[in-house]
C-alpha cells in the first residue's frame, strides 16, 4: 500500500496537540481512553500510549 503524506495543516495540527479521546460503543456498552501520542512523519503514523485498564 502506498503510503500518502498529508497535507500540511493537517500534519501541523497532529505536532501541536498529543492527547486524543478514543471512544467505542458495543451493544448498549460504551468505552472511551485518554491516549497520549506521538507522530511519526517519516512513517505518517501515530504512535500511542496509554494506561492499561
Amino acid at each position: 500500500m502506498e503510503n500518502v503524506k498529508p497535507e500540511k495543516r493537517i500534519v501541523d495540527f497532529i505536532k501541536k496537540h498529543h492527547v486524543l479521546t478514543l471512544a467505542t460503543k458495543s451493544e448498549n456498552e460504551l468505552w472511551c481512553a485518554n491516549c497520549f501520542y506521538v507522530y511519526d512523519e517519516e512513517e505518517n503514523s501515530l504512535i500511542f500510549t496509554s494506561d492499561i485498564d
